[in-house]
């Protein structure tokens, strides 16, 4: 049987991972990944802005306004979310393929009996 220490496990999952980043990094040098070209080819028109209806909070009211907000305000849960180019989604799922055959090269490792 087996014995399993945990430092060797950690040696073992930490020598994987960077040989998972390494491998990556390798396939991304060989093969390049094309550049992102800015999608957005206008300039923004403030006078224009409409509010994406279900994604406005009820008290976000002309009558609750109070000014801008401070600079050393953090600004905590924002989230933007963008829609991928076809080309950023098929380049995406390239690397995801690659990543998960490299990771499952790597963790076949031969049985010691």
């Amino acid at each position: 049987m087996l014995v399993r220490r945990p430092w060797f496990v950690f040696l073992f999952g930490s020598l994987v991972a960077l040989s998972v980043v390494f491998a990556v990094s390798a396939d991304a040098q060989i093969s390049p990944i094309s550049v992102a070209q800015p999608r957005i080819n206008l300039n923004f028109d403030e006078t224009s802005m409409v509010p994406l209806r279900g994604n406005v909070h009820p008290l976000a009211q002309t009558k609750f306004d109070s000014g801008p907000a401070p600079v050393s305000m953090p600004a905590s849960r924002l989230h933007l979310v963008l829609m991928r180019s076809t080309q950023q989604e098929a380049d995406l799922h390239i690397s995801s393929v690659c990543s998960r055959r490299k990771l499952a090269e790597l963790s076949q490792v031969p049985e010691h009996r």
